[in-house]
């Protein structure tokens, strides 16, 4: 499940405070240290990078990332993978190509996200179901959010009021 988006900064300001008034937060997916930040309503900073997980607090608080359990070091990339029940989020971005689309995630959530990596847990799915349902009306919410608030296109890309400004000044919307 994925929804694919172009957002201008405006556009993406407000979808975050969406999702922090949902009491979600976000993350850097890969940071350089186990210290790794958190924007949420109370520090809504600018995490650098462009690929983040959007997690929900009382489905996987905060407090887990003190917990370098569920943080694992990716040797090819040099950096700290983040893990638990969160949505891959790429942000929308413009730079001197364009504007960037951007997209949340799914596909990769299930109720072992809930299990510590390393962990067995082979009641996992009966024991975390029901927190995963969550996770996914979370998304669905985020979704609407973007349906509700954003234009859609024909080939289903949703369209922020600001990226369209951004079009109008000759800036081209890019897939990839």
């Amino acid at each position: 499940m994925q929804i694919n988006f172009y957002m201008g900064d405006d556009d993406r300001r407000l979808f975050h405070e969406y999702v922090f008034s949902r009491d979600g937060y976000l993350t850097p997916e890969r940071w350089v240290n186990t210290k790794i930040p958190i924007a949420d309503a109370t520090h809504q900073i600018e995490i650098e990078g462009r690929t983040l997980k959007v997690f929900k607090e009382d489905l996987f608080p905060k407090s887990n990332f003190d917990n370098e359990d569920w943080i694992t070091y990716h040797n090819p990339t040099r950096s700290f993978y983040v893990h638990g029940p969160g949505m891959e989020y790429l942000k929308s971005y413009t730079d001197e190509k364009g504007l960037h689309r951007g997209r949340i995630y799914m596909g990769l959530v299930s109720a072992f996200s809930f299990v510590k990596p390393g962990e067995k847990d082979l009641e996992a799915y009966a024991t975390y179901n029901e927190k995963y349902k969550q996770v996914e009306n979370f998304y669905k919410s985020c979704c609407r959010y973007i349906r509700k608030n954003f234009r859609k296109d024909d080939v289903d890309f949703y369209h922020g009021s600001q990226s369209d400004l951004l079009a109008q000044k000759d800036i081209p919307k890019l897939q990839f």
